[in-house]
């Protein structure tokens, strides 16, 4: 059986070769040096976003080393038996941020500090243990980076080392699942993606060996978590920074009837994105900072000693409120941010379409129509192009749109999409604002969506009675009573921890969701349009330089990469 090859990397290489090939056709014709400066700039700009990071964290010596060397190919990674690792090592692969970091619990309290800044920075984390499994410091780290950390949802757990136990594959398997299983509680196990790998014999120059370390399928089931998640996404983005800049540069320098209409949209094109990034870094430090503060509401919530159930009921009612309050609080920073980047976005349309590049685009057209008076002739394409920008800029002085509008036949005094500041209350901005407002403030119920406040409110009738009883009744425990109360209280405290973890993960992805209709309605719209615009005038273009076919050739190759 052939290597399955690690896709996101194998995207990235052929994006590398694409890129470079790209370049290479703008470094040979001046005309075009202007896109190659945009493209470099614009890839600047998004710059880390585009990297996947791996942080490979866990027990020491289970051979998160050797998996990365695996993965890889390096066979110059170091390797040891002993806490081989001592900081944090990165390993640049094409698109891929691959992060060794030191050992847990290895009596060095610095390596463990290095491991947590790590573990925040990555995108997905490899937890990696032997065939010894779990001991209860390891057991604590996972669930409380799974549960009480909330990264359950951005975790794979790798068993390394198969070879050191006998037996057959299939039945280790099996009896490391049921070990598992019980270690991490009933229908927890089923929620990570779990490999049993020997990663030292993937290194194996012999294909019958690489077989047998089963590192296949790690390697298919990490390319369905890297796809089901998302994360290919930034692959995309950086493809399309290329694919939009060629193909303006294409019309820019090969179709001279449309060249301002195009450089207007691009210009239009990149406020939207500008916009897009400042909400998206915005929604994502917001939801961020939510899931952190009910992650802390249970610290808090657990640590309580009620002395009477009443007291604890009361403790119940208080963290709803408080959660509540939290939602609400998120939505109306939302509100308020969405607003600021919808003014925002009109001051600055409102700038373009007072340029001198929109008045000389109108005062063309308007020359267009005095032509169309004697020989009727308005191409099909000078009407969508004045159609789409009246979508797009508010209305100006001089009448511009008013001048479109008639060459169009629609209606005098049309407005576009946005108006000017002064004319905001009741225009398409300030609809646009209240909607966004509604859509998120008044059906958006993430707290009542998720029932948290019954989850919560059934750990805490749990966990009132244990601490009363504790604390209240020690003195008639013997020795093994009180060993198994403490148990159970351990264990309930654990239960309404791992809940509101939950409950915070079930949260912050109804945001995200609805987040994401919004963009939808919004901003991702406008953007859609113009990328189906660009590309549709891109295939009419009658070339006639060999650069411009050579970069569409490119452009047709960055397409078939991200489909």
């Amino acid at each position: 059986m052939p290597d399955i090859s690690f896709e996101f990397a194998e995207k990235s290489k052929k994006l590398d070769e694409i890129k470079l090939r790209t370049f290479n056709v703008l470094e040979g014709n001046k005309q075009y040096q202007s896109i190659k400066e945009r493209i470099q700039a614009d890839l600047k700009e998004r710059g880390k976003e585009s990297k996947l990071c791996i942080t490979f964290v866990g027990q020491y010596s289970a051979g998160k080393s050797t998996i990365i060397s695996a993965l890889t190919g390096d066979e110059n990674i170091k390797i040891d038996s002993d806490i081989s690792t001592d900081s944090t090592t990165k390993y640049p692969w094409r698109d891929v941020l691959l992060v060794d970091t030191p050992g847990l619990y290895t009596h060095h309290p610095e390596h463990d500090a290095v491991t947590e800044e790590a573990i925040k920075q990555a995108d997905i984390l490899v937890y990696c243990l032997t065939y010894s499994l779990f001991d209860n410091l390891l057991l604590k780290d996972f669930q409380r980076l799974a549960y009480e950390r909330g990264y359950a949802s951005k975790m794979f757990l790798v068993i390394n080392k198969m070879d050191g136990e006998f037996g057959l594959y299939e039945e280790l398997v099996g009896n490391y699942k049921k070990s598992l299983a019980k270690d991490l509680g009933e229908g927890k196990l089923e929620k990570f993606s779990l490999n049993f790998v020997v990663a030292q014999w993937q290194r194996d120059s012999d294909p019958a060996v690489r077989e047998e370390s089963h590192f296949n399928d790690f390697i298919l089931h990490l390319n369905n978590f890297i796809n089901t998640n998302g994360q290919m996404v930034k692959i995309l983005g950086s493809a399309n920074i290329f694919i939009d800049n060629i193909q303006q540069g294409i019309i820019e320098n090969n179709d001279s009837e449309n060249k301002e209409f195009f450089q207007i949209i691009d210009r239009i094109e990149r406020e939207f994105k500008k916009q897009e990034r400042e909400c998206d870094s915005f929604f994502l430090s917001l939801v961020d900072d939510l899931h952190s503060k009910i992650i802390n509401a249970g610290y808090q919530f657990i640590n309580l000693k009620p002395e009477a159930q009443a007291e604890a009921d009361e403790n119940c009612k208080k963290i709803e409120l408080q959660m509540e309050q939290y939602c609400a609080l998120a939505l109306k920073s939302l509100e308020d941010k969405f607003t600021s980047i919808q003014e925002a976005l009109n001051n600055a349309l409102l700038e373009i379409a007072e340029s001198e590049l929109v008045s000389n685009f109108y005062a063309s057209e308007k020359l267009r129509i005095k032509r169309v008076e004697h020989d009727g002739v308005f191409s099909a394409n000078n009407t969508s192009n004045i159609e789409m920008l009246n979508s797009f800029l508010p209305t100006i002085k001089g009448g511009a749109v008013q001048v479109a509008n008639a060459a169009v036949g629609a209606k005098a005094g049309g407005a576009g999409m946005f108006l000017t500041s002064s004319g905001a209350s009741g225009s398409a901005l300030h609809q646009t604002v209240l909607s966004a407002g509604h859509f998120f403030g008044y059906s958006f119920k993430p707290w009542q969506a998720v029932n948290i406040a019954k989850n919560i409110g059934n750990f805490a009738k749990i966990l009132g009675p244990l601490a009363i009883a504790f604390s209240i009744g020690m003195e008639v425990y013997d020795s093994y009573k009180e060993k198994q109360q403490a148990k159970k209280e351990q264990e309930s405290r654990r239960k309404a921890l791992s809940t509101f973890s939950e409950q915070a993960n079930s949260v912050v992805d109804q945001f995200r969701k609805q987040y994401a209709d919004y963009k939808g309605q919004t901003i991702d719209k406008n953007l859609k349009k113009i990328k189906i615009t660009r590309d549709q005038r891109t295939e009419q273009i009658n070339l006639t330089d060999k650069t411009a076919n050579e970069l569409k050739s490119c452009v047709e190759d960055l397409k078939q990469l991200i489909s």
